[in-house]
């Protein structure tokens, strides 16, 4: 099952969406036979975390296929006295305007997730990126049909389809008056027919201050059903919940941790799901998703790049690029583990 609702025939290593870099220009249009250059605002942040410095943690649900488990979800979150945030397509609001109404009736954040779910970069379904002005129109017609909804809209924040994003993307949504693409730091995955018990874990072994969850709706997710249990298990380790609006109320920016500085040589450890790529930058080829507690070398780097500083990395996955957010200086042990990997990679490489 993909995040729209369809059936993802791609291999898992494929499953976590690659994002392609582009530069943006300035657009022009014509008036009275005059080109006139467009006055370009700040593009749009890109948000995969909130501040480190409370215990507190965003729930998100997106809403673009069918009406699912939504109203279950909205009687367990209040039932349980749990804000949420919900990224909604045009589509999904216009079928189901009366959960709208309710998410935003019972204080829930509404998230601008496009009219009708198309990759605005093309990346995930091999398609030609939309125009400035196809974009435009998708957020326009959505933020139309939430506000005659519940008189609010989902501006400034945006939740891409697919986490398709690319600069030109951010500038566009600058251009719209939107401030912040939500992404998210974990995708508890119920989209690719995980079972509660593997859904549950997921949370229960990746969390941390400001962390944003990833969830759908939809009837063929699991992710409903697990949710009283997967509020229970972040409520045991101390978090506390609220909205990306709170989430990001203390800061226009994130906050993010101080970045650690690493040398060629140096042991690192993965502290949370972390792509690995071909290049410092975010048009390299996803090489893999290393989880959480993955040990590896930094061979290169710091090499900045899309607003992200990158190092070089030999893991048991293989080697490549890697932003520095998630990485910690590895513990001794750790080194010593990863030493012993190599050395088996190089005796086996010669027999």
């Amino acid at each position: 099952m993909t995040r729209g609702g369809g059936v993802d025939r791609r291999p898992w290593l494929l499953s976590r969406r690659r994002l392609l870099a582009s530069v943006a220009g300035l657009g022009a249009t014509l008036a009275g036979g005059h080109a006139l250059v467009r006055a370009q605002t700040q593009p749009a942040i890109s948000v995969n975390r909130g501040p480190t410095d409370r215990a507190v943690v965003a729930l998100t649900f997106d809403c673009g296929s069918d009406r699912g488990n939504a109203e279950f979800i909205l009687d367990t979150l209040a039932s349980k006295g749990v804000p949420c945030s919900f990224g909604i397509t045009g589509v999904w609001a216009e079928a189901n305007g009366d959960l709208v109404q309710r998410m935003a009736r019972e204080g829930h954040d509404l998230i601008n997730h496009t009219w009708s779910h198309p990759s605005f970069t093309g990346a995930t379904t091999n398609s030609a990126p939309l125009s400035a002005a196809a974009r435009r129109e998708q957020l326009e017609s959505t933020e139309e049909m939430l506000v005659n909804l519940t008189g609010i809209g989902g501006r400034p924040m945006f939740r891409p389809p697919y986490g398709d994003v690319d600069s030109s993307v951010l500038a566009d949504l600058g251009n719209a008056r939107f401030t912040h693409n939500i992404m998210w730091t974990i995708d508890v995955l119920g989209w690719q027919g995980l079972s509660q018990g593997d859904l549950i874990w997921r949370v229960e072994n990746n969390h941390g201050n400001g962390y944003i969850y990833l969830m759908h709706v939809g009837g063929q997710s699991q992710e409903g059903a697990a949710l009283p249990r997967i509020i229970d298990a972040l409520r045991a380790r101390g978090y506390g919940f609220v909205t990306i609006r709170d989430l990001l109320a203390t800061t226009s920016r994130p906050v993010a941790p101080p970045l650690p500085v690493f040398e060629e040589g140096d042991g690192v450890r993965v502290t949370a799901e972390l792509q690995l790529r071909t290049a410092p930058n975010l048009s390299g080829q996803i090489l893999a998703t290393m989880p959480a507690g993955t040990i590896g070398t930094v061979l290169a780097g710091p090499s900045p790049a899309d607003g992200y500083i990158w190092y070089q990395l030999e893991t048991e996955l293989g080697t490549g690029w890697s932003v520095v957010d998630r990485l910690m200086e590895a513990s001794v042990v750790d080194q010593v583990v990863a030493a012993i990997i190599r050395i088996i990679r190089e005796i086996l490489g010669q027999t």
